[in-house]
């Protein structure tokens, strides 16, 4: 068994709470996965922005990392793996039973089997004013009004599917992707059903240029202002697993 600062690495939950990622990045845990990404760029992060300052609401999200340049028009949203994210891949030790790969500027953990637990970190989480806890990255999703992601070629099928179904089975009771890759909002409400079967009963659609009604929050969201990207493929089904 692999060691986290001299201590024992028994579980792969105690593993990804402990683990300590480099500046910027965004360490989450899916279905058992362990899923860590570099820092956002530019256009990613001014989508995130956009929506935030829009709304009336309690907003909650990273911001950029101060130095990581503007994203040229069409570009990826997801800039290459930082030689620091390298670094910390070539000397990461996993939890037994685990593999660790640096896949297209990402590394995932996976192999692990068993524990098919989440705990994603959204690009936006929404809430009433004094509902979040005081402080720590864990939020109860009862305290969550919508939590919003902003697609990268990377992350098409998690945002589309592994996040749709893990959000609907905590009850997030909206969830809104943003899809650069195509120029499209969705949003999803009224979710339904546990575990594999779960799911949003209503989805709704807009694409950029035109505004997105967001009537929870009493807003008509302006979508003219997101960069549109290079279209990532077709859009996965709600239900599959990767």
């Amino acid at each position: 068994m692999s060691d986290v600062d001299g201590r024992p690495i028994t579980d792969v939950v105690g593993f990804f709470r402990r683990l300590d990622v480099p500046e910027g990045s965004r360490k989450e845990l899916l279905w058992g996965e362990v899923l860590i990404s570099p820092e956002p760029d530019r256009a990613h992060d001014d989508i995130v922005a956009s929506v935030a300052d829009q709304i009336p609401y309690a907003c909650w999200w990273r911001q950029r990392t101060p130095g990581v340049p503007s994203a040229r028009e069409g570009s990826e949203p997801q800039a290459p793996a930082s030689h620091s994210l390298v670094a910390f891949f070539e000397g990461l030790a996993v939890p037994e039973g685990y593999k660790a790969e640096l896949l297209r500027g990402q590394i995932v953990l996976s192999g692990g089997g068993g524990e098919e637990v989440s705990e994603p970190e959204p690009d936006l989480v929404v809430l009433e004013r004094g509902a979040g806890p005081a402080s720590g990255r864990l939020m109860l999703s009862e305290a969550v009004t919508m939590l919003v992601e902003v697609v990268s070629r990377t992350s098409v099928d998690r945002d589309h599917r592994v996040k749709r179904n893990i959000y609907a089975a905590g009850r997030v009771p909206a969830y809104l992707i943003i899809d650069p890759t195509v120029a499209r909002c969705v949003l999803l409400t009224e979710p339904t059903g546990t575990d594999d079967h779960a799911d949003y009963e209503v989805q709704r659609t807009a694409e950029f240029g035109t505004p997105m009604p967001l009537d929870f929050l009493g807003i008509q969201l302006d979508t003219t202002g997101f960069q549109v990207l290079p279209d990532a493929g077709p859009r996965p089904g709600p239900h599959s697993r990767p």
